[in-house]
């Protein structure tokens, strides 16, 4: 049942990532929400870094599944019991693969390479009032939209992936489509130990950047409730789950998706030879540098490190998998999520755009990052 949504000025907060990207199950939260400030539309970060953080839900609701990898290792097995007070989750089927059948295998691979090759590039930059309509059009849309929780239940309904890199990729293609060229768009990756309170929660999250005309990068991210800086967004993401500030930062092409997470060792066993343990260290290493677009330490990578370190949408060395993730040997389906995205995209259906109505349907849950690190587990 959906909450009431409260007062004007305030927002539940909203439930994102992947655990791989995510957290509890959304009919769970469904009744859950819990308000959080919202970030005027000039883009300022008023409380904790302007991003909504609610560990007391987290806390409540993340039961687990056993059929995942364990990365918290800090913590005892089983998991620490303050933190299983809700119900546990129903353990998903080890392999949901076949979950959704989907017509034509290589069509949303073919319709990604469409959109990419046939949109204009007309523009270098995006005005103030085009970044906040890129972001009501992602809050908003058929598919990847936050504005109701029953978009992403379709999809998750063991509120297991979350599609953080869903929502990236369809700020980059409408982004695309909107005549901003391939080069003014970037993603921005965070991976460390992100926790809004002691324990550990979320391993990364991703978003979509794009050029604006004020010469800044913008990031362009639904958990947010507007563009913001990518100073910002990184001010953010410290304040709210990298208070240490150990996380690192990545800079990558549009067409990266996210880290490859095809093998993610448990803590213990790490040897910081992937970008995705906590181990691993950048600076210095070979095929990293800097990158300049932020004020903080962000690093880019060379080719050779991207078809290592990352998924790559339409890539042939590290190709993104449309239909799955494969985490340690287990797969785990998008039900067709991504063939529905663009699908959306390249023939999108008519629809009233109404911004008011945007900021008033709120998805009732709480926000997390991406890789739940407390539902991961052996």
């Amino acid at each position: 049942m959906h909450p009431r949504v409260p007062a004007a000025g305030w927002r539940p907060a909203i439930l994102i990532g992947i655990a791989l990207c995510c957290g509890p199950r959304l009919a769970q939260a469904a009744s859950l929400a819990l308000p959080a400030p919202r970030i005027p539309a000039t883009g300022g970060l008023p409380g904790v870094g302007g991003l909504a953080v609610s560990s007391d839900f987290l806390r409540n609701m993340q039961g687990g599944s056993p059929l995942l990898p364990r990365f918290d290792a800090e913590l005892p097995t089983p998991f620490a019991p303050a933190l299983l007070q809700a119900p546990a989750l129903t353990p998903a089927p080890a392999d949901f693969s076949t979950s959704k059948p989907e017509a034509g295998k290589d069509a949303p691979l073919e319709r990604y390479r469409a959109i990419e090759s046939g949109a204009p590039s007309n523009l270098k930059a995006l005005s103030a009032a085009q970044m906040q309509d890129l972001w009501r059009r992602t809050y908003g849309h058929k598919i990847a939209g936050l504005d109701d929780w029953r978009k992403l239940a379709k999809y998750d309904p063991q509120g297991i992936i979350g599609f953080c890199f869903g929502r990236a990729m369809t700020v980059q293609l409408l982004a695309r489509e909107l005549g901003l060229a391939a080069d003014s768009i970037r993603k921005i990756l965070v991976i460390g130990d992100l926790r809004s309170g002691k324990d550990p929660e979320w391993r990364f999250h991703i978003a979509t950047l794009v050029k604006g005309d004020d010469g800044r990068w913008h990031a362009i991210d639904p958990i947010m409730d507007a563009p913001v800086t990518v100073d910002q967004w990184i001010a953010g993401v410290h304040k709210g789950w990298d208070k240490q500030k150990k996380a690192k930062f990545y800079s990558l092409p549009a067409d990266a998706v996210m880290p490859n997470l095809s093998l993610v060792p448990d803590l213990p066993k790490e040897a910081g030879e992937r970008i995705i343990e906590l181990a691993f260290n950048p600076e210095g290493a070979p095929g990293f540098s800097r990158w300049t677009g932020a004020k903080e330490p962000v690093y880019e990578l060379d080719a050779q490190r991207r078809d290592r370190h990352l998924v790559i949408a339409g890539s042939d060395a590290a190709p993104f998998d449309f239909h799955q993730v494969t985490i340690n040997g287990q797969s785990f389906a998008y039900n067709g999520y991504f063939a529905d995205l663009l699908e959306e995209l390249v023939r999108p259906s008519p629809t009233r755009r109404d911004p008011e109505k945007l900021l008033r349907a709120i998805p009732p849950a709480s926000p997390s990052l991406g890789l739940d690190v407390s539902k991961l587990r052996r």
